[in-house]
């Protein structure tokens, strides 16, 4: 069962991190990637709005499941980050973070694995990593590893491509866990942020309610 659970981290885990510098891996997110702001649950008319803003610079949306994942006959109970890797330098999996693969590779189930995933699997670089999502079987390649995703997912973590039939199986409706966010002027971004955002993503859509009375007290 795909979960898409909420960020259990702070709302802006980056102006945290600045001040608890205290391990190699959250120094390496914190230096070798741009974001500013991890925001949970947009909903996708928040994210459409918000790359319009002239303070926003990118923005990366992204699904978070947990699974039970199969390799080399092993398995692990893991996070999987599941967005557009195409971005090429998407957040912490970019070339400054890179341990040993390529981000431009042409495999279609391709996924980017870090190091506490390998250490601890002994995954490398063209093994086959199979799991289920919503109860579809998949399988994808690994073709890169990256240091150790521990500041956001503390057991490690893989990620993979948000292609065409993902979406179509996660379904239109259904909100992102998060968004990793750039902001082109941080000033004008975090008074928005701290002061404006609000994660309506958690709003149920009507479909989720028996009637419109559930519905309305609910939301209310």
């Amino acid at each position: 069962m795909l979960v898409l659970f909420a960020s259990v981290f702070l709302l802006f885990i980056f102006p945290f991190i600045r001040d608890s510098l205290d391990a190699f891996n959250d120094i390496s997110v914190y230096v070798n990637t741009d974001i500013d702001f991890d925001v949970p649950e947009p909903s996708k008319e928040q994210i459409a709005y918000l790359i319009e803003q002239p303070f926003i610079e990118s923005i990366y949306p992204y699904y978070l499941d947990e699974q039970t994942v199969t390799v080399n006959n092993r398995t692990r109970r893991t996070s999987i980050l599941i967005a557009d890797i195409s971005y090429g330098e998407f957040a912490m999996y970019n070339s400054e973070r890179l341990i040993e693969g390529s981000l431009k590779s042409s495999i279609p189930n391709q996924m980017y694995i870090d190091f506490a995933f390998q250490k601890d699997t002994g995954a490398k670089l063209g093994d086959t990593v199979s799991f289920s999502i919503l109860d579809t079987p998949m399988t994808f390649e690994i073709t890169a590893v990256f240091e150790t995703n521990n500041r956001f997912l503390k057991n490690g973590a893989v990620a993979i491509n948000l292609d065409d039939s993902l979406r179509e199986l996660i379904g239109e409706n259904r909100a992102y866990s998060g968004a990793f966010i750039v902001a082109s002027d941080y000033s004008q971004a975090n008074s928005y942020m701290r002061n404006d955002y609000r994660p309506l993503g958690r709003l149920r859509d009507r479909s989720f309610f028996d009637s419109d009375e559930t519905y309305i007290c609910t939301v209310i």
